[in-house]
């Protein structure tokens, strides 16, 4: 089962949740209402004139305009009948609620999207606005084809908008800024989905008078006794420490990132040091910590001797099958692996609870994460309507962030055809997601379940409330919401993390540099291999040293040279 689907079955309808505010009424900085506003009882932004001088966030315009845009279809996309990507339900709420008509000057498969992106831009053959990658972007800004949008974003985004965008503290909008200027809206998303959390089987602790883990230490002291002291009570010696998978190394289900993290070393992240450089973590000293006390663990019998050669749904057989009491991963493992272990006939049969990453030291483990930006939005310098971009964006914030009723917002994200799924919500133009959706999930959800009060709940938060409270009544198909949602779940989690400041954001999430291009793929692999042999005692812990002087060889030393000036430049 792959992350997205998870994500999705977990979440349950990820697009309309939102950290941003839910009231009805949005205020500009002196208190005054938004020209433009909607009103009580309607569904669309109450026409206004774009008279010299006025500004209107949500105004439409009269007689309407047209703008160009370029698309990628969804591959899962169902059209209503009579409807396509050039005439659909989406593209007309936003003539009627705008009076912006979309015109789409080509239409290709995503598949084909950033290839056909780099044509356009060779050609010069722009539209008004489309969607590029960070590299398209650098391109454009030294072409001087795009314009600043510094202005336009200060004077025509809404409050809303703009807090939506600095959900996170403002790195991902400051991703899109070249020389202070704003030149490109990111394709927002959230950051924290793959941040790593340890998972404990609670009965097996309770059967062997085990403390729950606090410290890396216990973690250990855990991982040999649920290996040596026969948890399951079969009286064979079959079970494990930690379930793990051949991609240990990444941000999925059955990691190892959560134990290097807990020795502070951040493998795959680019770190900023104390003296404000940026170097590679995965060639940092804590790593070889790491990767020595997991070489000792495998030759314990800790990690399954196979793990090496065994993907997701083969390692966790050892989870399904009673064999694993730990593992780390995302706040979605609830619904995948575990649950196929925990529920079986009907019952639970396995007690798991979630706890955050284990640390070594008196210093808490950070979790590593991205930037989060998909791609960014640019408007041509030839665009004879730019601000009407910003109006784009305020209104599919809106859609995320108000009342489904109130403005119809299901126009924006939804087909009719019932019996099939219609992703309608990719065809909105100017497409961006919530960073801090399960942040917020995580600070509301537990609340509302535990007091049974939903009152207090964002759009659609209550699929988790019903779906945990479903669990509670006896409903163990909802096993999923329950270790996500309640009191000492998986989203809860992702906000203790929030609160107490506990992501690394990995210090350069910029595009390929020329060494990267040429030699990251090479330097990725050899990085691997070395670490696999190492845990699976195939090769000494001193062969780390000696994959740090290769690393810097072949090219590591140059990129790390060719990142620490692209940000100082920046």
């Amino acid at each position: 089962m792959k992350t997205s689907k998870l994500w999705a079955a977990v979440l349950v309808c990820t697009l309309m949740l939102s950290a941003c505010s839910t009231a009805n009424n949005s205020v500009n900085p002196t208190g005054e209402k938004q020209t433009g506003q909607v009103q009580e009882g309607t569904n669309k932004a109450t026409p206004q004139p774009e008279n010299e001088g006025e500004i209107d966030p949500l105004g439409k315009y009269d007689p309407p305009i047209e703008i160009s845009t370029v698309v990628g279809t969804n591959p899962s996309l169902i059209f209503n009948p009579g409807e396509d990507i050039d005439n659909n339900s989406v593209y007309k709420s936003y003539e009627e609620d705008l009076g912006i008509k979309l015109k789409n000057k080509w239409a290709v498969d995503s598949s084909q999207y950033e290839s056909k992106i780099k044509i356009t831009i060779a050609s010069n053959d722009l539209p008004d606005f489309m969607m590029v990658t960070g590299a398209d972007l650098d391109q454009l800004i030294e072409s001087d084809m795009i314009m600043d949008l510094s202005e336009l974003y200060e004077k025509y985004a809404t409050p809303e908008t703009k807090k939506f965008l600095t959900a996170d503290g403002g790195a991902q909008l400051d991703s899109a800024k070249s020389n202070g200027k704003l030149m490109a809206i990111p394709k927002t998303d959230a950051p924290y989905v793959n941040a790593q959390m340890l998972y404990v089987r609670k009965d097996w602790l309770k059967k062997l008078d085990l403390p729950e883990p606090k410290t890396m230490e216990d973690v250990l002291r855990i991982a040999e006794a649920f290996t040596t002291m026969d948890p399951d009570g079969n009286n064979k010696n079959d079970t494990i420490g930690i379930s793990v998978q051949k991609n240990f190394n990444t941000g999925g289900d059955q990691s190892l990132l959560g134990i290097f993290n807990g020795y502070h070393a951040y493998p795959g992240t680019w770190i900023k040091k104390p003296s404000g450089d940026v170097e590679y973590g995965g060639i940092q000293p804590e790593v070889k910590t790491a990767l020595l006390q997991l070489q000792n663990m495998f030759k314990a019998g800790q990690l399954d001797k196979e793990f090496i050669v065994k993907d997701s749904a083969k390692a966790a057989e050892r989870i399904v099958s009673n064999q694993a009491g730990m593992t780390f991963g995302p706040f979605w493992m609830g619904s995948y692996p575990l649950m196929s272990g925990a529920v079986k006939d009907g019952k639970v049969v396995q007690d798991w609870g979630v706890y955050p990453l284990p640390f070594i030291d008196n210093q808490p483990a950070l979790n590593p994460i991205e930037l989060g930006v998909t791609g960014y939005y640019v408007v041509s310098k030839k665009a004879k309507n730019p601000e009407a971009v910003i109006k784009l964006l305020n209104r599919w914030v809106l859609a995320l962030t108000r009342n489904d009723k109130e403005l119809d917002a299901k126009r924006y994200t939804e087909g009719t055809l019932t019996d099939k799924h219609q992703a309608y919500y990719t065809m909105n133009p100017v497409f961006v997601n919530g960073m801090d959706t399960q942040i917020r999930a995580g600070e509301l959800l537990p609340k509302a379940i535990s007091s049974k009060d939903p009152s207090n709940l964002l759009n659609g938060q209550m699929d988790g409330y019903n779906d945990a409270l479903a669990f509670a009544a006896g409903d163990v198909t909802k096993y999923g919401a329950h270790m996500a949602f309640t009191e000492g779940g998986t989203q809860q989690m992702l906000y203790k993390y929030f609160q107490a400041d506990g992501y690394l954001l990995n210090a350069y999430t910029g595009p390929q540099t020329p060494t990267m291009a040429g030699r990251w793929s090479t330097l990725a692999t050899k990085e691997f291999e070395v670490f696999s042999k190492i845990i699976t005692n195939g090769a000494s812990i001193d062969e780390f040293d000696k994959f740090v002087e290769q690393w810097h060889s072949l090219g590591g030393a140059e990129i790390t040279k060719e990142i620490n000036e692209k940000l100082s430049a920046k």
